[in-house]
């Protein structure tokens, strides 16, 4: 279909008052052959489809990622401009795609289609046999925990199954999913699928046995669970700060996925040198929001062990002495102490060992580490 029998004669063009509809852009759509119509200041309502389109391309796509640069932002939008022609229904149609089959025959099977990482999902026939529809409900909600029942119901009637939205809530609900609002991604999940390329910084205090309070800076790869300790100090003020950034950015070099952000709360330790060290480097630095530090979860989850399993078990001297010792710790952290979000193993990995057999015998050797505070075991050879 030509453009022209598409949008029909005359011409009309709908817009806001926005600045950027000059002089010279409207005269070059009257010499089209194309009508601009401006619609009343303050009226949002008056160009409603356009508005919906807005909301939608943020809710389901831009606000679910962090675009690198226009290079990237033009592939998502273009991405989800095909999605939202091709592959996604609507209400407005009658749930029917704007482009593409209209309904297809029951015997077919359902294949799923993913853009940009998983992010957008569509649905589309196979030949095979017939499924049950409790599968296809299933698959449709726990894939994509946005969907609302009405599109749950569009995207079925895609690949020729007719049900009401009243008979996927019964499904979903007696399957503990609930609506859409109550099965969408955490932060948690957010941040796990952005992992491998971001760094949280963060600032824990010791008090030594004087009394005095001592700042420990480090940072922490949230998709290998390495830590890097920067340093200590009882004044951080800007010029420690900056050099401090400059040895963390300086140990994240040789990394064969680059930094792309770093998460730090709003201290005001954290001062602009501070984040302009990263931005050099073309790093984007995150801040959490006010009073949320489980939004930093994963940098707090360190302090928290480095205390508990650690530091709380010491009485510090002096900030000498806390030089050495979370330096010892970290190590520990990062070459023996498993962990649960690694499939039990450290973050630098540990050399691969031969499965015990039923009748052999096998020796462990234990190090001890700050005094046999820390406990480290192998095999001996």
């Amino acid at each position: 279909m030509a453009e022209d029998d598409a949008i029909g004669a005359p011409h009309v063009l709908i817009c806001d008052r926005d600045r950027k509809w000059s002089s010279e852009v409207q005269r070059q759509l009257q010499d089209a052959g194309t009508s601009v119509v401006f619609i009343p200041r303050r009226a949002p309502n008056a160009n409603a489809h356009a508005e919906r389109f807005v909301r939608s391309i943020k809710e389901e796509c831009l606000d679910r990622l962090i675009p690198i640069g226009e290079r990237h932002f033009r592939r998502a939008v273009t991405e989800y401009v095909a999605h939202y022609h091709g592959e996604r229904n609507h209400q407005g149609l009658d749930n029917r795609l704007i482009s593409g089959p209209l309904m297809i025959q029951m015997t077919k099977r359902v294949q799923r289609r993913q853009r940009l990482g998983g992010l957008l999902n569509s649905t589309s026939e196979r030949r095979d046999r017939r499924v049950r529809q409790e599968t296809e409900h299933y698959g449709l909600a726990r894939e994509n925990p946005r969907w609302g029942y009405q599109r749950i119901v569009g995207e079925l009637k895609g690949v020729g199954v007719v049900v009401s939205a009243t008979t996927i809530k019964k499904i979903l609900g007696a399957d503990g999913l609930g609506p859409t609002v109550s099965r969408g991604p955490s932060w948690r999940e957010f941040l796990r699928t952005q992992a491998n390329s971001i760094i949280a910084v963060n600032f824990f205090t010791v008090e030594t046995v004087w009394l005095q309070r001592v700042y420990v800076l480090f940072s922490i790869e949230l998709g290998s669970r390495r830590v890097h300790r920067a340093g200590c100090t009882a004044h951080p003020d800007v010029a420690w700060v900056t050099q401090q950034a400059r040895q963390v950015a300086w140990a994240l070099v040789d990394r064969k996925e680059p930094v792309r952000f770093l998460i730090r709360d709003r201290d005001r330790k954290f001062t602009r040198c501070f984040d302009a060290v990263f931005e050099a480097q073309g790093v984007r630095v995150v801040r959490t929001p006010v009073q949320a530090p489980e939004a930093n979860g994963i940098a707090e989850r360190f302090v928290r062990t480095a205390l508990s399993e650690c530091l709380d078990w010491l009485l510090i001297l002096n900030a000498r002495h806390l030089e050495h010792t979370p330096k010892v710790f970290v190590d520990h952290y990062n070459s023996g102490r498993p962990h649960r979000s690694l499939a039990l193993a450290p973050p630098n990995g540990r050399p691969p060992a031969k499965p015990k057999t039923i009748d052999e015998t096998i020796n462990v050797r234990r190090r001890d580490r700050l005094g046999g505070l820390l406990h480290e075991y192998e095999r001996a050879a």
